[in-house]
């Protein structure tokens, strides 16, 4: 029997009228699998564009669905065939040169082809498209030139409008000719970079590299006659009946807010060694009714549990379905570095002395010990120490809690502070997403900036894919932010503030900084690559475009007697395929 938390606080915990589960029109029943994989999130799913996503809930999914070249084993965290063998590689470590494997289907029963991949990622190099992870397909040769002479031409048509289809059949002859992919059959792929880039096959085996179906996914795109502007077809990638995958799985519903469904893909070339073949995530708001919904046995596993109240209280439980996992992520706050804000007027935090002294005058050890009540590792640093072999940032390099610091910075650069005249610093807006336990930390941020630095900020919670908006479009002051590492190298979290990446809700652009990105690229040997990423990583902190607050743990519920194959690592590499569920 599981064990349950005091009723009382539960009843503190939730809302009043939600001790039922039923939210609004039932959902149709699903045939009873007792060993279906069942868990719920707190956040809804995106997108499942596997060019487009960004987030951890949208790449869950999307990891199901769809198979990349290679893949990485959980257990090992090694790369290993997926869609393709292991790669040949030219002497000049520029070219690597991937074999489809024979068996290899789509949902439809149709070969996955060399193809696909090139048309997948041609649709990230797409300006139009605004793939949020656009940079990391940069490091193949041609793909920034292609990039950029598309935005031109978009422009172009802006002021001669009716030439967007002509446009069009250019662009994609241009591509072609520009952007290092040959497919010189249906089932090799050569892929040319710019220069030896160690990490690529680590993208290889990352979600944004997979395929799409390319005749449908094709059809999908429209061209704007006028504008020339190309955009996708919004239900191409909800739409179980139209939407084709080459993973373990297929979708089969998608319930908006509510419930989504993946079936076993029949013609998967590993189906019979799937551990389950059904999988239903539930989206529930609120960590009290999920918690309640994993403890009534209606959900298997719940991916993460964030709420102060009834985490502290399960990881002091000593319960055998508490996973309380270290994580290479990082939770922080990302200042808006821009002259100016969205709305044209000056931007205060455009002043990095403002932003440094915001960074060094927050309480993580009080933030994690009395607040989230997890006892986190508190973040002075953006990749998580020990997270990637060989990389440390030595410990004069970090941001450290010192508000009387902070408080001189301040001073030094003009500003007022208690007891002392200066330029008046203006109100702040500080803006997080429901659900997760994000407002007691910005509540006890917001008063302890104002308590030791005289800076009045206001907190605002908005829904996900509001914040979200809101980050990309640079309407912001300061905004909560989370980043799971997506491989195990450092450019996984500092390529995040390459002046030009598709992340960047900062708006940071330093071309020092790009330059040591470069650098740590284009070094081969792991050692030497290192140190051009601390060097950059020094800079950044710097600079503060964000303050880093700790470093994630990942809390799962799951029963390893009932979910059994479940492998837990920092890199949220779980192959949910994998997992088995046993009736009880």
């Amino acid at each position: 029997m599981r064990w349950a938390l005091p009723l009382i606080l539960l009843a503190l915990l939730l809302p009043a009228a939600v001790f039922n589960f039923g939210f609004g029109r039932p959902l149709p029943d699903l045939p009873p699998d007792k060993t279906a994989l069942t868990f719920a999130v707190p956040s809804p799913v995106k997108t499942l564009d596997p060019q487009r996503a960004t987030a951890l809930n949208d790449f869950r999914i999307i990891d199901a669905l769809f198979e990349p070249l290679l893949t990485v084993d959980p257990e090992t965290l090694q790369l290993v065939p997926g869609a393709a063998s292991l790669p040949g590689v030219s002497d000049d470590a520029t070219t690597y040169t991937f074999t489809l494997r024979d068996d290899a289907r789509w949902s439809n029963g149709d070969p996955v082809t060399s193809h696909d991949f090139k048309h997948a990622w041609f649709r990230a190099l797409l300006p139009d498209l605004a793939a949020g992870y656009s940079g990391k397909f940069m490091l193949i040769k041609g793909a920034k030139p292609f990039f950029d002479w598309r935005n031109d031409k978009l422009k172009e048509l802006a002021q001669t409008p009716g030439q967007g289809k002509q446009a069009w059949q250019k662009t994609l002859t241009h591509f072609d000719a520009t952007v290092g992919l040959q497919t010189p059959d249906d089932r090799t792929l050569i892929v040319t970079l710019e220069k030896p880039t160690a990490y690529f096959p680590d993208l290889a085996g990352f979600g944004i590299y997979s395929p799409v179906h390319a005749p449908t996914a094709s059809a999908a795109l429209t061209v704007d006659p006028t504008t020339g502007r190309v955009t996708m077809d919004p239900n191409y990638f909800i739409d179980p009946d139209r939407l084709i995958s080459n993973g373990p799985y297929q979708l089969t519903e998608w319930s908006f807010g509510r419930r989504m469904v993946l079936d076993a893909n029949p013609h998967y070339h590993a189906a019979d060694t799937l551990g389950n073949h059904r999988i239903v995530q539930h989206l529930i708001r609120g960590e009290a009714l999920s918690f309640m919904t994993y403890e009534s046995g209606e959900v298997d596993w719940l991916p993460g549990l964030p709420s102060a109240a009834i985490a502290a209280e399960l990881i002091r439980a000593n319960r055998n379905d508490v996973h309380n996992v270290p994580s290479a992520g990082t939770y922080f706050y990302i200042f808006n570095s821009r002259p100016t804000l969205s709305d044209g007027s000056p931007n205060p935090l455009a002043d990095p002395a403002l932003r440094q002294a915001l960074a060094r005058c927050i309480d993580r050890q009080t933030l994690v010990s009395k607040v989230t009540r997890m006892d986190q590792p508190t973040a002075n640093t953006f990749v998580p120490p020990g997270s990637i072999a060989g990389y440390t940032l030595p410990p004069e390099d970090a941001i450290p809690y010192d508000p009387a610091a902070a408080r001189q910075l301040l001073r030094d650069a003009g500003y007022a502070t208690p007891g002392h005249a200066g330029n008046p610093i203006p109100t702040l807006k500080l803006v997080y997403n429901t659900g997760g336990g994000h407002e007691g930390p910005a509540l006890a941020i917001a008063r302890h900036w104002k308590d030791e630095l005289g800076i009045d900020v206001t907190t605002e919670a908005v829904e996900w894919n509001r914040l979200i908006d809101l980050r990309n479009n640079g309407n912001f002051v300061i905004a909560r932010g989370g980043w799971f590492g997506d491989y195990p190298h450092p450019s996984t979290f500092l390529e995040l503030f390459r002046s030009d990446d598709g992340n960047n809700d900062s708006g940071y652009a330093n071309p020092d900084y790009d330059a040591l990105l470069d650098q740590g690229r284009a070094a081969l040997d792991p050692d030497e690559a290192n140190r051009f990423y601390e060097q950059a990583e020094r800079m950044m902190l710097a600079d503060a475009p964000i303050a880093p607050i700790y470093h994630y743990t990942q809390l799962h519920l799951f029963d390893p007697n009932r979910v059994q194959n479940f492998t837990l690592n920092a890199w949220n590499k779980s192959a949910l395929h994998r997992i088995r569920v046993t009736p009880e």
